[in-house]
């Protein structure tokens, strides 16, 4: 069972893994179709209230470092001028890398068995716009048909959307409501 709030990517990426085997996936706000324009065009644009980064950002901080270093956590706020700069400036996707296994969406051109999933975003979320979602439940459907997905796009709603809900809030509560019985192994089909 995966359930990630902020790490909708990581737990898509493990549920198309399926290593070791997934029964479950909640992703909430996750960046999933990386190939819009919101990750790989450089514009203007405000994140969650942060201000606009400038253009070099990231590019003097790859020229800053210096060999053998490792970083292996930061807590925020900590770097996340170079992670909004990097989308910000259109680098998201470069800083990444090519290769398949990190895009969601080629992945399920490839996967044999995805789990069930509930996947949950804000429409008014800034950080990651809901397009992402939307546009991976769309081919899911087309390619696999059979998955069982509950997505829900939440009005009114912005990134970081589950921290204030509780076990009640409706949203909240169907989307649980549906995977639940696939975590409890209680599923009738």
């Amino acid at each position: 069972v995966l359930i990630s709030e902020t790490g909708g990517y990581l737990a898509i990426q493990s549920a198309l893994s399926q290593d070791p085997k997934v029964a479950a996936c909640f992703a909430s706000y996750a960046p999933i179709d990386l190939r819009i324009p919101f990750f790989t065009t450089a514009y203007e644009r405000d994140m969650e209230g942060f201000p606009m980064y400038p253009a070099d950002l990231v590019d003097n901080h790859i020229a800053s470092l210096k060999g053998g270093e490792v970083v292996s956590t930061a807590t925020p706020p900590v770097r996340l001028d170079l992670a909004f700069s990097s989308i910000q400036q259109g680098k998201y996707v470069e800083l990444l890398g090519t290769d398949p296994s990190l895009f969601p969406m080629e992945r399920l051109d490839t996967v044999k068995e995805i789990p069930r999933l509930f996947i949950l975003h804000g429409k008014d979320d800034t950080a990651v716009p809901y397009q992402s979602s939307e546009a991976f439940v769309e081919k899911l459907k087309i390619v696999h048909p059979e998955v069982k997905v509950f997505y829900t796009v939440v009005p009114g709603e912005k990134h970081g959307i589950d921290a204030r809900a509780t076990l009640e809030t409706p949203w909240l509560k169907e989307g649980l409501d549906f995977i639940t019985p696939t975590w409890l192994g209680t599923e009738s089909s």
